[in-house]
């Protein structure tokens, strides 16, 4: 009876090893980690109203833990939010690279 137990413990202890790697590898993205290197948990998945990179249309981008609504930084340059995978990004946009300027978030 002994013997049984702990063959059924052994059994269990290896499905929850094996539960856990699978967890951390879906939550991050398949990726291994980098020591230092943050990774994104969001249960919820990330969306933007614009579409994505989209520096010609004001957006909000959202996950479960950060919101980005895109805006001006100066006349000719717009921080432009979107997602990667479950995560909200954020890059510059050159709204003058087209002869455009920034207003309201979006280059026009």
């Amino acid at each position: 009876m002994k013997s049984s137990n702990n063959m059924y413990l052994a059994i269990v202890a290896i499905v929850a090893v094996v539960a856990v790697v699978v967890l951390i590898l879906n939550f991050s993205g398949g990726k291994q980690a980098v020591a230092g290197e943050a990774i994104s948990i969001s249960l919820l998945p990330c969306s933007d109203s614009d579409g994505g990179w989209n520096i010609n249309d004001p957006g909000k981008t959202i996950n479960r833990t950060r919101t980005h609504i895109d805006y001006c930084l100066n006349t000719t340059t717009v921080l432009e939010g979107f997602c990667e995978g479950n995560a909200v990004r954020s890059l510059q946009g050159d709204c003058g690279r087209n002869r455009l300027q920034c207003s309201k978030g979006e280059c026009v």
